[in-house]
């Protein structure tokens, strides 16, 4: 008999391995380093309110795919309880 190479064991387990540990994390390291290239548009503005506006549309959006990231790891977490629970209910019944 061969042995599972993977390293999960279904296909719910292989969904929350990608979006937690590859793109969680992935997604914080690049909404960190926006959050840094916005900062410096803004030092480097030195008055330009065109270069000021700049900066203010790269921290406004970057802070929007924070949200969409975390909105998607909660909903996923909510959607991965639920579908637990009723696996676990049908085994009851």
């Amino acid at each position: 008999m061969i042995d599972n190479p993977m390293l999960v064991k279904s296909f719910p387990e292989l969904l929350k391995v990608i979006l937690e540990d590859i793109m969680i994390l992935i997604g914080s390291v690049i909404i960190v380093m926006a959050f840094i290239y916005s900062g410096f548009l803004y030092v480097t503005a030195q008055g330009n309110q065109e270069k000021i506006k700049a900066a203010h549309q790269g921290f406004l959006w970057t802070a929007v795919g924070a949200l969409v990231l975390l909105g998607s790891w909660a909903i996923s977490q909510v959607i991965c309880e639920t579908v637990q629970e009723i696996v676990e209910y049908e085994l009851e019944c």
